[in-house]
């Protein structure tokens, strides 16, 4: 009867033990699994967001870029040096063209240092 009694006893203890460790195993997974989710979609919304930014600017300096070169190709339209001409049939008439864009390098980057090469 002793033998008995001590043997419930060890296994009683064995499945107290068994069912704690699965019950702490349960709790463990399922918290690293809500940690996962919840930093992952953190992360994603946090790399959507920037790179919206990031493509925002990047339009913002576009179109500023490209109203200076509007605002440059009319007054170059209004200037007094220019003349109308097909650029395959008399090439030559652009280099006046080309020197005045010379003066506006330092207003829009987008004209190359160098002049615009032909």
């Amino acid at each position: 009867m002793e033998k008995r009694r001590h043997d419930f006893k060890k296994n009683s203890l064995l499945a107290y033990m068994v069912s704690f460790g699965i019950v702490v195993t349960a709790i463990i997974i399922a918290m690293g699994v809500y940690l996962y989710w919840f930093y992952y979609n953190k992360i994603e919304a946090d790399f959507l967001r920037e790179n919206d930014t990031y493509v925002s600017t990047i339009c913002d300096i576009h179109e500023r870029e490209i109203g200076t070169l509007d605002t440059i190709s009319v007054e170059m339209y209004l200037s007094r040096n220019t003349v109308e001409f097909k650029l395959a049939e008399n090439p030559l008439k652009n280099l006046t063209l080309k020197e005045q864009l010379f003066r506006y390098q330092s207003v829009n980057m987008i004209i190359p240092r160098q002049g615009i090469q032909i």
